[in-house]
């Protein structure tokens, strides 16, 4: 991945198709001098994963005691916070002064190796994780030293954040979104009653322009053509090296190397169900592991299609199709051995649904909150149709709603 230092403030310069630089009479002194300057400046397009990177690179190394006491006021949003906090955050302040830079960034572009199937590299996930904790407890000590705007500023910061790991359509990418503002949504609401009217108006504005968030059922589809194509293509090339229509059994083994399932093909000797089972599968000709692969990108296209059901209709359509992978996982005929793509492959997106669902919720409870404590108890409204319990508490008040067979809460005005 290639990061560009040095950039222009954005619309200060226009390039020519000559490639000189002509500038507006409007434009601010300090761009005007640095165009007439020697330095050679980059005119690529902003990228806030760039700044990223650079955030991430700042990000300190914390050691022993150190790393366990930020780790422990990490866990949670109420958790108390250590005497010595301060010190250690204060080692991310290049990190989270980047991060900060990063939110005025509307494009990002991780430069994902999307060609890459199973070996598809998505270090920035876990690094966008440890930053988010740095600039949460951040906000909690600023909260908690009257420094409201500039909590509100890292609340913000990472929020955007969270959008933007899940800014590609990919279902690790989209949970990471998920689980990194599901803690935002913690820190802010224990600390809304701390903010002004203003604060408020201005806290929800905000948060109306963060970027939007990508959904199950479009990750189903891009996964579905991402890891479906760059199987297509693998079994092209094993299949002309090969040239044998019979070794079906070959091939997959060959994938399984690329997969990480020729477990699935090499059993124990003393397995007898198992070498049943990849006896079936190595009998495959290649004509049948195509058909594998069209069987896979069919129940990719099933789950897409309930991805994008009522979640309450979601259920019963899922189920079934599970419960004909889990029969065809038994691999008693060869129609099952056919469908060994689907069967190893294919994400399980039961739980990914909920989660959405759960994440919708709580999405819709932080604005009502945040619509309760400037407007009071009589402003609440429905969530996704459901309606929403208010109730008082010591600190400030509960918001419910149900999900599933459960209900989503978040809790308002419980900062230490």
């Amino acid at each position: 991945m290639k990061f560009v230092s040095n950039l222009l403030t954005a619309g200060c310069i226009l390039v020519t198709v000559c490639g000189s630089f002509s500038l507006k009479a409007d434009e601010p002194k300090a761009a005007r001098d640095a165009a007439n300057s020697k330095a050679v400046r980059s005119t690529v397009a902003p990228n806030a994963a760039g700044i990223y990177w650079q955030a991430f690179s700042a990000m300190p190394t914390l050691k022993d005691e150190q790393k366990k006491s930020f780790d422990t006021a990490a866990t949670s949003a109420t958790t108390p916070l250590p005497a010595d906090l301060a010190q250690t955050v204060s080692q991310f302040r290049v990190s989270l002064h980047e991060l900060h830079r990063a939110r005025s960034v509307g494009p990002c572009d991780w430069q994902l190796d999307l060609d890459a199937g199973p070996q598809l590299l998505l270090p920035h996930l876990q690094k966008a994780r440890e930053l988010s904790r740095a600039a949460l407890l951040r906000a909690r000590l600023r909260f908690a030293a009257g420094e409201t705007d500039a909590a509100i500023s890292d609340v913000l910061d990472v929020y955007k954040l969270a959008r933007d790991c899940g800014c590609q359509p990919i279902l690790i990418s989209f949970l990471v979104n998920v689980a990194i503002e599901k803690m935002t949504n913690d820190v802010l609401a224990a600390h809304l009653p701390l903010l002004k009217p203003e604060q408020l108006d201005r806290l929800a504005a905000e948060l109306q322009l963060l970027p939007p968030t990508s959904d199950v059922a479009n990750c189903i589809q891009w996964e579905e053509r991402l890891f479906g194509d760059w199987l297509a293509r693998r079994i092209d090339e094993q299949a002309a090296t090969l040239n044998d229509p019979q070794a079906g059994g070959k091939l997959l083994r060959l994938l399984g190397a690329d997969t990480g399932l020729e477990s699935e093909l090499q059993p124990k000797p003393d397995d007898t169900e198992g070498k049943r089972k990849a006896d079936l599968l190595l009998s495959l000709t290649v004509a049948e592991v195509r058909a594998s692969l069209k069987q896979m990108r069919a129940d990719y296209a099933e789950l897409g299609v309930i991805a994008k059901l009522p979640f309450a209709e979601q259920a019963p359509r899922l189920k079934k199709l599970e419960d004909s992978l889990t029969e065809a996982r038994k691999l008693t005929k060869r129609e099952d051995a056919v469908r060994y793509f689907s069967t190893t492959l294919l994400p399980t997106v039961s739980n990914v649904l909920l989660r959405e669902e759960q994440f919708l919720a709580r999405r819709g409870l932080l604005e009502q909150a945040i619509r309760v404590q400037r407007q009071g108890a009589d402003a609440l409204q429905p969530v996704r149709s459901q309606k929403v319990e208010h109730k008082k508490t010591a600190h400030g008040f509960e918001l419910r709603c149900p999900v599933g067979n459960g209900e989503e809460v978040i809790v308002v005005g419980k900062a230490t």
